[in-house]
This record gives structure tokens, C-alpha cells and sequence, in this order.
């Protein structure tokens, strides 16, 4: 096939498509999150795919597609994202390269010969990519995270991830950041829904949960596309708590809200409440499921490091506003909540310390 015809079939790009696509993802409010850099595909359309690979606000994309005969065909493009978590680039095709094993020889280069395309990242793993083809969905590929098939989301939790909170418009607080480890590291399949178990552990190198340490619980809410986890966090200003985390995972780091919880309350009372604080929580993954189970895998410190004497850990604060005067009353990551489940995993909580 010549140059004239693959220009043919890849510039005939639905240009109102693109530029309707374009002006939703401008109109869309800005969250700070990253793209993940990996394999990106639409399982509705298995054989095909993209590398994606991001660098500070520097997007450089590969795809494996195919030519209208069929025949593999080599694509890239680059360039800085647009705004938050957009971008728009050209594709330029390569062909009759090296083969292995063969003499080296350097490939016919098409520039723009897939057209104009279009990606706007609606987490930091799934997407929407715009090109001649139409508009399609597009998710990081899960390779190992998921061991049991149709649980996918709890499975993903499975591991040892550091969170930072954000309490700096929290009025009387001592700090304006707090941090929190999590450990999860089975599951409970015959739950309903299922959930991931595991706890908070009382240091960064503490790397597994035994019997002392304070209970968590998560679950995957499919009608909100969020995480929620539930936390033992003991006595906080005098009071016995638990936080709960309503966030956004991908593979290997969450983001949302957080807020901290009376015991002597109701799960709805205190989400619903404009006078306890939702404070903003970034989290990663610093060791892998293997690491939490067996004590050999990747992990953020060297095993031996770790230790299991460690004594309990301390209380997040509350962000409770009631006596002041705070103008940073919110309930974001929680303007929908699963009340009952929720309230179920808490009811394990409620007992005396």
C-alpha cells in the first residue's frame, strides 16, 4: 500500500467530533491527578493497544494497530499535555524496518499518516481517545492485579499504600498535613459486596497486619466508580473514632477525600454533615500484595527492616467545625455515599478500646 493511500484512510478525521470532544474536557473542572504511564487499551477491542508514557506535563504515545489490509502497523506521537489531563497530537507511522536478527536498516517514516488524535484522561486510568476512527474508551490493562475474576476492583487494593491528608483549612489542628498507613491484604469473598480486609498498621515498616493493629475494611461502590474504606482510628480529642477514605484508585495510587468519624454517630449523619471537614487524601502503593502475604516482593524498604512488635498507632484528628467559624465546611468525595454497607463495617468498630 502507498503513502497516497494510507493518507487516504487515516485523514478522514470527524473534526466536529473532535472539536465537541475538546471543548467538554475544556469545560470540565481541573483535579490534580497524573495520567499513569503503561499499556492502554478498550477491551471491547482486544489485539490493539497503546503505550502511554508521561513525563512531568510530556506525553509520548505508541500504538500497535493495523493498516486496512490487516498488515501490523507502528504508530507514535508526542507532545505536551493541554491543561490538565488532555491531549491532542498527530500520528506518524513507521514501516519496513529492522527485523530481528537482520542487518540494521531504518524504517519509512509517515508523518501524520494516522491523522489527528485526541485523548482526554478521565482518572488516572481510564480515558476517552478521539480519531478518525471515532471516539472510544481506553483503561490502563491490568496484567496481575486481578486474581479473581470479577473482582477486580477489591483485588487491586491488595498491598501496603501510604496516604497524606490534607488538614491545612482545618481550623486548631496541630500540623497541616497528617499521614496514615494501610495495609490490605485478603479478601472476604463472602461479603456483600465483597471487601477488601486489612489495617492500619502503627509504623511505615511495620509492612503486615497482626491482631493488635486497628481494623480496615474497603469496598468497591460501583454506582459512584469510588473506593471507600473504613478505618479503625481510635481516640481522637478525647472521642472513639473511625475515618473513612471515599476515593479514586488506579493501579497504583488513590485520590479523594477523608474524614473522621464519633463512633457515637451514624455513618450518614457524620458523611451528610457540613460540620465535619472532608479532607483531601493522596495515597500510593509501597508494596505489593506479595510483600503484605508472604514477606517477599516488591516493597518500598528492605525486608529485614521490617518489624511486627511495633505498638499501636496513633489517632487521625478530627475536622470537626462545630464553635468556629470555618468557610471550608465541605462534604466533597461524599455527596453520595453506600449508607448501609458503610454503617455495616462500622458496626465492628463500635466496641470498647
Amino acid at each position: 500500500m502507498n503513502n497516497a493511500a494510507f493518507r487516504a484512510i487515516f485523514h478522514a478525521a470527524n473534526w466536529a467530533l473532535i472539536t465537541f470532544v475538546a471543548a467538554i474536557a475544556l469545560s470540565a473542572p481541573a483535579r490534580a491527578f497524573t495520567p499513569e504511564s503503561g499499556n492502554w487499551w478498550n477491551p471491547a477491542e482486544g489485539g490493539r493497544g497503546f503505550t502511554i508514557e508521561i513525563q512531568d506535563n510530556f506525553l509520548f504515545m505508541q500504538g500497535y494497530l493495523y493498516s486496512n489490509t490487516g498488515a501490523s502497523f507502528f504508530y507514535t506521537t508526542q507532545g505536551t499535555l493541554r491543561g490538565n489531563a488532555a491531549f491532542d497530537g498527530v500520528l506518524t507511522g513507521y514501516r519496513n524496518g529492522q527485523c530481528i536478527g537482520c542487518t540494521f536498516r531504518a524504517p519509512e517514516v509517515l508523518n501524520g499518516v494516522g491523522g489527528n488524535i485526541s485523548i482526554t484522561f478521565l482518572t488516572e486510568t481510564t480515558g476517552r481517545l478521539t480519531w478518525s476512527g471515532g471516539t472510544i474508551p481506553i483503561q490502563r490493562f491490568d496484567y496481575f492485579l486481578t486474581r479473581n475474576s470479577g473482582d477486580n476492583r477489591n483485588d487491586v487494593l491488595r498491598g501496603e499504600w501510604h496516604a497524606t491528608l490534607d488538614y491545612s483549612a482545618i481550623p486548631n489542628t496541630s500540623s497541616n498535613f497528617f499521614g496514615d498507613v494501610l495495609v490490605f491484604d485478603r479478601l472476604d469473598t463472602a461479603a456483600n459486596p465483597r471487601q477488601t480486609l486489612g489495617c492500619r498498621t502503627p509504623s511505615s515498616q511495620s509492612g503486615r497486619c497482626l491482631s493488635s493493629y486497628r481494623q480496615a475494611s474497603a469496598f468497591y461502590d460501583n454506582p459512584t466508580g469510588r473506593h471507600f474504606f473504613v478505618v479503625d482510628n481510635g481516640i481522637s480529642g478525647g472521642n472513639d473514632t473511625f475515618a473513612v477514605y471515599s476515593v479514586i484508585v488506579g493501579t497504583n495510587k488513590f485520590e479523594g477525600t477523608a474524614k473522621v468519624c464519633r463512633k457515637t454517630i451514624s455513618v450518614s449523619s457524620c458523611l451528610s454533615s457540613s460540620s465535619v471537614l472532608a479532607t483531601p487524601v493522596r495515597g500510593f502503593r509501597t508494596a505489593s500484595f506479595s510483600f503484605v502475604s508472604t514477606g517477599s516482593g516488591p516493597n518500598s524498604a528492605d525486608p529485614s527492616v521490617k518489624s511486627s512488635s511495633a505498638s499501636s498507632s496513633a489517632a487521625l484528628p478530627e475536622a470537626n467545625t462545630l464553635g468556629t467559624n470555618a468557610a471550608s465546611a465541605n462534604n466533597s468525595g461524599f455527596e453520595q455515599f453506600p449508607a448501609a454497607v458503610l454503617e455495616q463495617l462500622v458496626d465492628g468498630l463500635r466496641q470498647p478500646l
